[in-house]
């Protein structure tokens, strides 16, 4: 019983972590970067728990010492994209 208390716990913690990491870093903290696809890929990624943690750290940690920042990525798609959608509606 204590474990599956451990892997639901495992399981919230690094959900939250995924959301913060997709909404403050990726998104750049614009809401409108996360959609519902990429909160459900967070989700099935949580179901890793405690492992998910320990991935999501490795990976923030090697993008910061290997130089490839993916911080502001979503915002900057999401603003590419509108800026494509308003060039199709001026056309």
């Amino acid at each position: 019983m204590s474990f599956l208390r451990i892997y639901i716990i495992g399981l919230l913690v690094c959900f939250l972590i995924c959301l913060l990491l997709e909404h403050l870093y990726y998104g750049n903290g614009r809401s409108e970067t996360v959609h519902l696809k990429t909160i459900f890929q967070d989700f099935l990624f949580s179901l890793l728990s405690w492992l998910g943690v320990l991935l999501a750290a490795f990976t923030w940690g090697a993008e910061w010492y290997c130089g490839f920042p993916q911080k502001g990525e979503g915002a900057f798609l999401h603003d590419y994209e509108e800026e494509l959608k308003n060039e199709a509606k001026e056309q």
